[in-house]
């Protein structure tokens, strides 16, 4: 399942990096591998066609051997992760606003992506766990999609499968904008409305955010109407599952989850839809995830003071 593939992700990655070279669990490896590589690796293990690419498919395409599936997967990790946020995390998460966004995404047929920090090994999924339990466990339809690193979350069968019926794209650190996940999601979002992304890519516990991915510009500016677009902050992750410790089991700790105001980019996506050159949509890529992330910095700051 995916909550259990998620766990054992996570006791994986909470291995100190000076341990991490040479480690092989789950089918991992923590080779410095390129990027070719990995996506040759992806090829092999056959994540971009057959069957684990079916169990990604939105659920208006998905076969009807894997809904039931996917309806129990994602069920059941709304209940691990409702455990985990609530019982172990203590989290405070006025989730109304999100709602009303995901639901207002529904019935104007646009997409929404929430896009926030990404400072714990699960964070998604146990900050969803704040929702409601009948949002969490009733439809799959209320729950995201979203992008993980392929060579932690997809790297051999198990996993593909847990994370692939999760709704969890692979995606591959250094692969470009124009990697085979990234063309997925859109795909994707052509039916399904919300995505979930951590455009640092990488855990960073380090109390200072990194610059995002354009990737979420990409998504955004191709998106079939101007997106809903809600950023988010959260911290306590880091405690829960500290990077640097060996244990797989949860820490009690403190998740505070902070909501902002929508990010208006319709500007910069009607001008993306009159680009002819790919110097100009780069541009608007960048120009989006500058506005991204400076919603997503306003509320960081709230829970990461800067240091004197």
């Amino acid at each position: 399942s995916y909550s259990f593939c998620t766990l054992l992700i996570s006791a994986n990655n909470m291995v100190g990096a000076r341990d991490r070279d040479g480690l092989q669990w789950l089918g991992q490896r923590y080779s410095k591998e390129s990027a070719a590589e990995l996506v040759r690796r992806g090829e092999k293990l056959g994540l971009y066609g057959g069957e684990l690419k079916k169990m990604r498919l939105p659920w208006q395409q998905l076969p009807s051997r894997y809904k039931l599936c996917r309806t129990a997967v994602v069920g059941m990790t709304g209940v691990v992760s409702k455990i985990l946020f609530n019982g172990f995390g203590r989290g405070e998460f006025d989730t109304r606003k999100l709602i009303s966004a995901v639901e207002r995404a529904k019935t104007e047929n646009r997409n929404i992506f929430t896009v926030s920090n990404h400072v714990g090994t699960i964070d998604d999924p146990v900050i969803w766990g704040a929702l409601p339990w009948w949002w969490c466990v009733s439809n799959t339809s209320n729950v995201r999609w979203n992008m993980a690193s392929q060579e932690i979350c997809h790297s051999n069968k198990l996993t593909a499968t847990g994370f692939g019926l999760g709704k969890n794209i692979p995606t591959v650190r250094g692969a470009g904008l124009n990697q085979v996940a990234v063309t997925e999601m859109q795909e994707v979002l052509k039916y399904e409305n919300w995505c979930h992304l951590f455009p640092e890519a990488m855990c960073n516990q380090t109390g200072e955010m990194m610059p995002f991915k354009w990737g979420i510009g990409k998504l955004i500016a191709t998106s079939r109407a101007p997106p809903i677009i809600l950023p988010l902050a959260h911290s306590g992750m880091e405690n829960m599952y500290p990077e640097a410790k060996t244990k797989m089991y949860p820490r009690f700790t403190k998740l505070r989850v902070l909501t902002g105001d929508e990010i208006d980019v319709t500007k910069e996506w009607n001008q993306y839809q009159r680009v002819q050159t790919e110097a100009e949509r780069l541009q608007i890529y960048s120009q989006i995830t500058k506005r991204v992330q400076e919603g997503v910095a306003a509320l960081h700051k709230q829970l990461y003071p800067p240091k004197l």
